[in-house]
């Protein structure tokens, strides 16, 4: 209920307004935030009544798998680019070796065998350069999916507010 009245002819009250008014507050936006995967709660950073920043880390859920996985996949692709590393560094050797051959094929040093020989080593070598950086792209996207199941636990506010009810435990 609003009520407002006018105190305009009334002496000593310079013509003000005043106004009265029953209500209540309604928030604007709702949310319920929850994980996507299941887990037990592990940490918990608000309570009823704290502010929180849009995307602001409100829980944590264990995640000793994920983070394990994590670190597994940036071992595994730190490898595949050790191996690629090495791959171009044969190849190079080897292409290298394939125009020696050739060149000394020419001059009648070597056999056409011996030049066979270095070309294929150095198709080989290419082949692997090609599978080594297959490697690199494999392990890249088992890392950004890792990096993903571990962000899923951590329960993040969507967006700027208050939190009104707390329906979680730690545990």
């Amino acid at each position: 209920a609003a009520r407002a009245e006018s105190l305009g002819g009334v002496p000593g009250t310079g013509g003000t307004e005043i106004l009265t008014a029953n209500g209540y507050v309604v928030a604007r936006q709702r949310a319920s935030v929850s994980t996507e995967v299941a887990g037990r709660l592990e940490t918990l950073l608000v309570e009823e009544g704290s502010r929180v920043a849009k995307g602001q880390v409100l829980g944590v859920l264990q995640n000793e798998d994920q983070k394990s996985a994590l670190q597994s996949a940036m071992a595994a692709l730190s490898a595949a680019r050790a191996q690629s590393g090495e791959a171009k560094a044969t190849a190079k050797e080897s292409s290298l070796a394939r125009g020696r051959a050739r060149e000394l094929l020419q001059r009648g040093l070597v056999s056409q065998a011996e030049l066979d020989a270095a070309e294929a080593r150095d198709d080989v070598a290419a082949a692997r350069v090609q599978s080594a950086a297959a490697e690199v792209e494999n392990a890249t996207a088992r890392l950004q999916a890792a990096q993903v199941n571990y962000d899923k636990t951590f329960i993040r506010a969507p967006f700027e507010g208050a939190i009104l009810r707390k329906e979680a435990e730690v545990g």
